[in-house]
């Protein structure tokens, strides 16, 4: 159900009148034939095009980019979760993240706090298939109080509407997409 309602959510926006409204599609009252809103698959198609012409790694990163940023997202972070997939990307040590655009700061208090020893998204990527909703993560009961400060400290970081997207590789390797809006 949260799954549905985290694509539904991503794939809508805010328009001036405040009513939520698919994507490409303008408020108004126009009687005209408006096209149909595009699809997650569409984005799915983009994605994978221009990503397979992309030159460089950036390249591909400045594509997935530029789908988040129309989706809603402004920042985003490519993570190694499993020591395989460190190992596939030739890391010797856990990275805070290989392709980033979140604010600097965050990244040093997330390293000098070691957030990644008990960050709940890593802890639970190698595990899981579905996305990880941040704000749902805030209500699990579970959650120690260092894992409840870490993500209540990225709200103060103004990274919000966090997603977590866990990618599992064929040997072991275990990545995570986190995406999220600056307000």
């Amino acid at each position: 159900v949260y799954k549905r309602q985290w694509i539904r959510r991503s794939l809508t926006r805010n328009s001036a009148e405040g009513a939520n409204l698919p994507l490409g599609i303008p408020s108004g009252n126009s009687n005209q034939s408006q096209p149909p809103p595009p699809r997650p698959h569409d984005y799915c198609d983009d994605l994978s095009a221009s990503i397979s012409a992309a030159a460089s790694p950036e390249q591909a990163f400045g594509s997935f980019r530029a789908l988040a940023e129309r989706l809603g997202f402004d920042r985003i972070a490519f993570v190694p979760v499993t020591p395989a997939a460190q190992e596939a990307l030739g890391l010797s040590k856990l990275a805070p993240a290989i392709c980033v655009n979140v604010p600097d700061e965050w990244l040093r208090r997330y390293m000098t706090e070691r957030y990644a020893a008990y960050d709940p998204v890593l802890l639970r990527a190698p595990l899981q298939t579905e996305p990880l909703v941040w704000d749902d993560l805030l209500t699990d009961e579970r959650l120690s109080p260092k894992q409840r400060r870490m993500l209540l400290e990225s709200r103060e970081a103004n990274l919000f509407n966090g997603v977590s997207i866990p990618l599992h590789g064929p040997r072991g390797e275990t990545y995570v997409i986190s995406l999220a809006a600056e307000r």
